[in-house]
């Protein structure tokens, strides 16, 4: 999904209604945080996992993305 297909998506709600991610293992989690990262795709990954990793070097597969965080609860 893109930028524009969220913005897009979004429109069709209500200003104030909540967006929410998935939690940990089961409901769901506010969203804390928007930031852009550099990833590359790994189409290896397990499935338990995401498809895509966090880039570590500089290379031409990456893409600049944006990632929606969640609260990290500990307790």
């Amino acid at each position: 999904m893109t930028i524009s297909e969220l913005i897009n998506e979004l429109k069709r709600y209500p200003e104030n209604t909540p967006v929410l991610v998935d939690g940990y293992e089961n409901g769901y989690e506010h969203v804390i945080s928007v930031n852009a990262i550099s990833v590359i795709q790994n189409k290896k990954a397990a499935w338990y996992n995401g498809e895509f990793d966090r880039a570590e070097h500089e290379h031409k597969d990456n893409v600049k993305a944006v990632i929606l965080s969640r609260n990290r609860r500990t307790d």
